[in-house]
């Protein structure tokens, strides 16, 4: 009988950029999966040869004796790292009837629905609790390994992360950020420090990745959320002006119309018509 408990887990860890990096080590008798939970991490991957960047929605995974070593690229980092003893995995591998991949000893992959919503209950609940009074046992993270395993063993890992996709992987974060703060989104000066770029820099880099200002692309995803609360809700023009950042329901209807060719409540009642229809 396999002991499920025996699984190591450090979860939310959080890093100040001057002081965490591990120097290049291994783990004899577990492998290791890595998930931030805010911002991004570095990874110097020696199975591949090269230093990749580790973003939000993503895990690498690192196979037991594979030496490699990690840092935090912002000021404030979060991350969860789960270590998975030989004994588990096995008990895995058996129950999905899945193999070893050598060509998988290392990797990045995307985390599933499932493994996503996972982390994110985890990082809420145990957010700011060191990884010696962490609960090894808990059902949340064994879940979420078992999930992301079966990823790492049914599918080829992902190229994101590679040195040619930094730029790419900065407009992803910046993104990120905006659609989480369209209420209220940070100035390019704020939106630039906290990515540790220059404003000019995050301007090209936005521009050339998106093809908008980050002030356009903030207005687009306003009307864009705005358009799905008038289709799928039954919300007040003013309370969904006021969800989006646009307090003013009469210029709110003005720009939406704009936008989309019609008022807030013509969309409303085509959408509702559609449906009926359909």
């Amino acid at each position: 009988m396999v002991d499920l408990s025996n699984i190591e887990v450090a979860t939310c860890i959080r890093c100040d950029a001057v002081n965490y990096k591990t120097e290049s080590h291994s783990h004899d008798q577990h492998a290791m999966m890595l998930l931030p939970v805010s911002s991004t991490m570095t990874v110097n991957d020696e199975h591949y040869g090269m230093r990749r960047l580790l973003e939000r929605d993503y895990f690498y995974y690192v196979e037991a004796g594979l030496p490699h070593d990690t840092w935090a690229n912002r000021s404030y980092q979060e991350h969860i790292a789960v270590y998975l003893n030989r004994d588990w995995q096995r008990f895995l591998y058996k129950r999905h009837g899945l193999q070893t991949r050598s060509d998988h000893a290392s990797g990045i992959w995307a985390l599933s629905d499932t493994s996503l919503h996972l982390a994110k209950i985890i990082a809420r609940k145990h957010s700011g609790i060191e990884a010696d009074h962490f609960d090894h046992s808990t059902r949340l993270v064994e879940l979420m390994a078992e999930d992301c395993l079966v990823k790492m063993l049914t599918s080829k890992p992902e190229l994101r992360g590679h040195p040619g996709e930094h730029g790419a992987a900065i407009v992803r974060e910046a993104i990120a950020i905006l659609r989480a703060s369209l209420v209220s989104p940070p100035s390019l000066d704020e939106l630039a420090a906290g990515l540790d770029i220059s404003r000019r820099h995050l301007t090209r880099l936005f521009r050339e990745r998106t093809g908008l200002s980050v002030s356009q692309f903030v207005r687009a995803e306003r009307h864009r959320e705005a358009a799905r609360l008038v289709r799928e809700t039954e919300w007040s023009i003013q309370q969904i002006a006021s969800h989006v950042g646009l307090d003013n329901a009469a210029n709110f209807t003005t720009s939406f119309k704009r936008e989309h060719g019609m008022t807030p409540s013509d969309f409303r009642l085509r959408a509702r018509l559609a449906r009926l229809q359909s």
